[in-house]
C-alpha cells in the first residue's frame, strides 16, 4: 500500500454498521449532524486528491435515509445541498446534510 493513502469515508456495505453503532453511543434524545454523499457509487478512486490516493463508496440519498431509519434514528432535517468543487472551475459537489434523533 502506497504512503499517504487516504481513506475517505467507509464502504458503502460498512456504513450501516456504523449507523447503528453511532444509535448505540448516543444517550436518549441526542442528535447527530452528518453529511453524507447523494449518489450511489459502489467504489471511486481519485489517484490524487490533495496530493494523496483517495477511495470512497455511497448510497442514493433515498437508501441513506432508509437505512437511517432503520438503524433506530428519527430524520428530524434533511436537505441535499450543491457547492462548488474546491478542485475544480466546472464541477460541484453534491451532498445530503441530515440531522436525526435518538429516540428517548
Amino acid at each position: 500500500m502506497p504512503k499517504n493513502v487516504v481513506r475517505y469515508g467507509l464502504l458503502s456495505t460498512a456504513q450501516i454498521g456504523l449507523f447503528r453503532s453511532i444509535f448505540s453511543w448516543l444517550k436518549l434524545g441526542s442528535l447527530f449532524v452528518g453529511t453524507l454523499a447523494k449518489s450511489d457509487e459502489e467504489f471511486q478512486v481519485e489517484k490524487d486528491w490533495f496530493g494523496a490516493l483517495m477511495y470512497w463508496s455511497s448510497f442514493d440519498a433515498e437508501t441513506y435515509r432508509k437505512l437511517i431509519v432503520e438503524s433506530g434514528f428519527v430524520i428530524e432535517f434533511d436537505v441535499v445541498e450543491t457547492s462548488d468543487d474546491p478542485n475544480s472551475e466546472t464541477e460541484k459537489e453534491i451532498h445530503l446534510w441530515m440531522v436525526v434523533r435518538r429516540p428517548e
